[in-house]
């Protein structure tokens, strides 16, 4: 601990003034360093608290009846439900940490905020674009760069795989008949794939799925469908929406 009780030097002796002088140079030197708040205090000063982990620096506001974090140390914690932001001592909101009053947390390359001015938690399924367990007004989207065009089928087999590299969206067009087959190995996933028919579209089949299920396939020009497509482990299902 560093600290003085007053920054005064009075008149004295000189080896009285130069232990104050030394006393006050080390509070200086340190940032009143300790555990406590220093019980004198005027606006501005700085104080090293060390009474957390890790040592955290403040500064006295200007009314001079409370300490402000210099940019608190925020800690990150992590499990299967949650993203927790809190500071060293858990006493710091998300308005505190940055002075736009929120978090930027980045999904599908786009930068979303989420705010809140009650707490230091951001929990709930991220994938849905969750704070407190509640779905923002913005909702969830795709950018169109996420949209992978597999161009047109007509003949063979398609078989959509998504992967880390590869979209789980996906759009064909229709240009004669051809197979939508299941995908194998041990990956599993999630995907939409939109397909349109052409002037020439075909009589499409599904082939390898463990269950399919939903609308059938027609051939006129124009028509789409949404065929969802999940997998887990080795079990395959394609529905089939029809858009008209």
């Amino acid at each position: 601990m560093a600290q003085t009780t007053s920054f005064a030097i009075a008149n004295d002796s000189g080896v009285a003034v130069r232990a104050r002088l030394n006393e006050v140079l080390a509070a200086l030197a340190s940032s009143n360093a300790g555990a406590v708040a220093p019980a004198s205090t005027t606006p501005g000063m700085l104080w090293f608290d060390t009474g957390v982990a890790p040592p955290t620096l403040r500064r006295r506001n200007a009314a001079n009846d409370a300490w402000d974090a210099e940019r608190d140390p925020v800690r990150m914690y992590l499990d299967s439900a949650r993203v927790t932001l809190r500071s060293a001592d858990g006493a710091e909101t998300l308005a505190d940490f940055l002075a736009g009053g929120g978090a930027y947390l980045r999904h599908a390359n786009v930068n979303r905020v989420w705010t809140t001015a009650t707490g230091a938690e951001i929990y709930g399924a991220l994938e849905v674009d969750t704070i407190n367990g509640a779905a923002l007004a913005g909702g969830y989207f795709v950018p169109s760069t996420s949209l992978v065009d597999d161009g047109t089928k007509s003949s063979g087999t398609y078989t959509p795989a998504p992967s880390a590299t590869s979209g789980n969206f996906r759009k064909v067009a229709n240009g004669g008949a051809f197979a939508l087959a299941a995908a194998t190995g041990t990956n599993s996933f999630t995907a939409l794939v939109l397909i349109t028919n052409t002037a020439s579209a075909g009589a499409i089949t599904l082939s390898g799925f463990t269950k399919t299920t939903g609308d059938p396939f027609t051939i006129t020009s124009g028509d789409a469908f949404f065929v969802f497509i999940a997998k887990l482990g080795d079990k395959t299902l394609a529905s089939v929406v029809a858009l008209q």
